[in-house]
């Protein structure tokens, strides 16, 4: 294992850190853990990345182990035994570099990862935290949660019953995802820091037309359809509206056939999969982001949209409700229906200081969600983890 078999002298204060998350092969996945490893390396004496086809880290004291599966592709049962591969893999390179390692994180896509984790916590006693996400941890469970005769919720709960920390992305995800059985072991850490100077005001909130759009993955569960189905009353309502859906994903086929179906192809702008340094310009020309997602953690795009001016409109789930609070930095969908949508995006766009409501989010994020800021929550956690103090 390349620049993993020599250990420099330990800096006080600083941990030795392996990262085990799903063999990431798409962009989301690696901006993620991109976002992850900056939040960490600060903290770390040694960090380990087991993954998947993820870039050599120029950081000296990150390393990256490379498990080249994705377990995304192909049938359930084939993404199973990979998953299990994948699990294998992690509990080798965690016994091999035991001495090397005090902290081992499971990162995002590792429900599945049984066997490292019982390696890890009991085997190797090193101290053990799980991150988890919503829309990712929600999927895990619809895909697997029933397997096997209900081996996979089984699995899940002896998952969480050896961490020593759950990180999760804020107070409200705890109670949405079903983890306050837990709450002695939350630590409200995990959630991405923004760039702000990148993400930021490049165009003023006043000079921009009524674009309402969505960013995120054309999946189902996001809401994408139920917005579609939407814009017509609204164009109804205020016919100098315009729309933008951003993204890729297995419904594009669909949303193309359905804009051309209901007349709407001159109203909405496809953008396609926006690389993530562009995607500030595209959210300085909203107005409003929608989101009406049946589940979330806290979704990164919400968090970029907010310093760059886009007023947010979200179903309240997982940590949305503790960012959008309805009328003051964002505003709330009771649900996720065309209907909803339609009368919450007209009820926004009339909003006397919609301009002031974004003002007041992009603050949140600047105060609360930047690199510094994730970074000290982090040290928290991870102090109170390895020597059960506060700072």
């Amino acid at each position: 294992m390349t620049g993993v078999e020599h250990r420099k002298d330990p800096e006080p204060g600083k941990f030795n850190i392996a990262v085990i998350t799903c063999p990431f092969h798409d962009e989301v996945g690696k901006a993620t853990l991109e976002n992850f490893i900056e939040v960490l390396e600060p903290l770390s004496n040694e960090l380990v990345i087991i993954t998947g086809d993820f870039p050599r880290w120029p950081g000296e004291n990150v390393h990256t182990i490379r498990l080249k599966t994705d377990v995304h592709k192909g049938p359930v049962p084939l993404g199973a035994i990979k998953a299990v591969w994948a699990d294998l893999m992690a509990s080798f390179y965690i016994i091999k570099m035991s001495r090397r390692v005090d902290i081992v994180i499971f990162h995002i896509g590792t429900a599945a990862h049984l066997l490292s984790g019982l390696t890890a916590r009991l085997l190797l006693g090193k101290k053990t935290v799980v991150c988890v996400t919503g829309l990712a941890f929600q999927t895990t469970r619809q895909k697997y949660g029933r397997a096997i005769a209900g081996l996979g919720r089984l699995y899940e709960l002896i998952r969480f019953a050896l961490a020593d920390q759950i990180g999760v992305a804020s107070p409200a995800a705890v109670d949405a995802m079903q983890l306050s059985g837990y709450r002695e072991k939350i630590a409200i850490n995990w959630a991405l820091y923004i760039n702000t100077d990148l993400f930021k005001v490049t165009k003023d909130f006043d000079k921009r037309g009524n674009l309402v759009g969505y960013v995120g993955r054309l999946v189902e569960g996001k809401g994408i359809m139920e917005f579609i189905d939407a814009m017509p009353v609204i164009l109804k309502s205020r016919d100098d509206t315009r729309f933008l859906i951003g993204g890729g994903g297995p419904l594009h086929d669909k949303i193309v056939n359905k804009l051309q179906t209901v007349g709407l192809s001159d109203k909405v702008r496809l953008a396609g999969w926006i690389p993530h340094d562009e995607l500030p310009n595209w959210l300085n020309e909203l107005r409003l982001l929608v989101l009406p997602s049946a589940s979330e953690g806290l979704p990164g795009i919400v968090q970029e949209a907010m310093p760059c001016g886009a007023v947010v409109l979200a179903t309240p789930v997982g940590g949305i409700p503790d960012l959008v609070k309805d009328g003051e930095t964002g505003f709330i969908l009771e649900n996720g229906t065309p209907e909803c949508i339609a009368s919450s995006v007209i009820r926004a766009l009339a909003h006397p200081n919609l301009g002031g409501i974004a003002g007041n989010a992009r603050r949140l994020i600047e105060r609360d969600y930047t690199r510094d800021a994730m970074t000290e929550k982090y040290r928290v956690a991870l102090n109170r983890l390895m020597r059960g103090k506060e700072g």
